[in-house]
């Protein structure tokens, strides 16, 4: 049992390391590529990103089903013509329309954020965004009866206080005025609307989606993300047909579109074996080192507090992870819903027939 545990925890914290990674390089991305003040569509880029997520979780759901032992590739297209695919298109486009909530509060996210950065900053939007990790962690206790100990408790909130610490370095000519005010508003309901998708989504990757394997999730969500940013484009296709679908685009985006399709896979993992409030407490430590990078990379302003937050952030996430209960469950093969099941079992049952 010992050494189980620890074979699981070695394993939470390479996934979490890997999550870090990728989160830290996805902002430094972004600010290449509107380096000398290139403007572009943000929409089409996201658009395209969340096709390209899609695309990638469309083709390693294939891979998993081709890799399954009971499948035959000379029965593949006679399979097609069964009702096992009708079944599982049936199945997924029962479930699909919860997934459209989470995507739908990321759009509004998205949308508030411009916004709530234009009247506050930056700085203080990531300040006031920070709340989200002792929130997340109250909402998983309470609605998905997350394991969290009080020594974690104490973890999580030291982890706030860094991480508020670290972006307060930033901090420069502050206004206070009614605008400022409504910035701070609108940081807040971005806060709670992020929290709320977070922790729908991954009851959606454990509770209900318990039966389906993970790639059918994801082309479940983005799917979903595809189709609400797709639709903002048409809404919007006045300003598109003015500045083009690709205008001013570098190799920076292209590489930032891809990489995404990467953190998408990632997203995916944390949430059905780890969880929405990892996810959150991963995101602040992965701020720090956003910001570290951003002194010595973009000669952003250096603080002594920094260092400070640094100190405190990484000890906290530290204690966090191993005083952790519940790791990531072993998982010997993909768990399929009846209807995905029943589409490599009829292949089979066709192969004893030929046979």
């Amino acid at each position: 049992m010992l050494a189980d545990l620890q074979t699981n925890k070695v394993k939470l914290v390479a996934v979490c390391s890997l999550m870090t990674f990728v989160t830290v390089v996805n902002p430094l991305l972004v600010r290449k590529s509107v380096d000398g003040g290139v403007s572009f569509n943000v929409v089409v880029v996201e658009s395209l990103g969340e096709f390209m997520k899609l695309v990638v979780a469309t083709t390693l759901f294939s891979y998993e089903q081709v890799s399954d032992p009971q499948f035959s590739a000379h029965r593949f297209w006679e399979s097609l013509t069964g009702g096992a695919l009708v079944d599982f298109v049936v199945t997924v486009s029962k479930s699909w329309p919860l997934f459209l909530i989470p995507g739908l509060a990321y759009l509004i996210q998205n949308s508030i954020y411009n916004l709530s950065v234009a009247a506050i900053g930056i700085p203080v939007f990531i300040i006031v965004t920070q709340i989200s990790i002792p929130l997340s962690c109250v909402v998983s206790r309470l609605l998905l009866a997350r394991k969290i100990n009080s020594k974690q408790w104490i973890a999580v909130g030291s982890l706030t206080i860094g991480s508020m610490l670290g972006t307060s370095s930033q901090l420069v000519g502050l206004q206070f005025s009614h605008t400022f005010f409504i910035g701070i508003l609108l940081a807040l309901f971005t806060t709670c609307t992020s929290v709320g998708a977070g922790t729908f989504l991954e009851f959606l990757y454990t509770r209900h989606g318990l039966q389906s394997s993970l790639q059918s999730n994801n082309i479940r969500l983005y799917s979903a993300g595809v189709a609400w940013t797709w639709f903002y484009m048409l809404i919007n296709y006045d300003t598109l047909l003015t500045e083009g679908l690709f205008h001013n685009w570098n190799m920076w985006i292209w590489i930032g579109i891809g990489w995404r399709c990467i953190m998408g896979q990632m997203i995916g993992i944390i949430m059905k074996y780890v969880g929405n409030a990892d996810r959150v407490v991963i995101n602040s430590v992965a701020q720090i080192l956003i910001i570290m990078t951003g002194v010595f990379y973009f000669h952003d302003p250096f603080s002594v507090y920094l260092v400070l937050a640094f100190v405190i952030t990484f000890s906290s996430f530290g204690a966090y992870m191993y005083y952790k209960e519940d790791v990531i469950a072993e998982v010997e093969s993909p768990v399929r819903s009846d209807s995905e099941a029943s589409f490599v079992s009829e292949i089979d049952e066709d192969n004893v027939r030929t046979a």
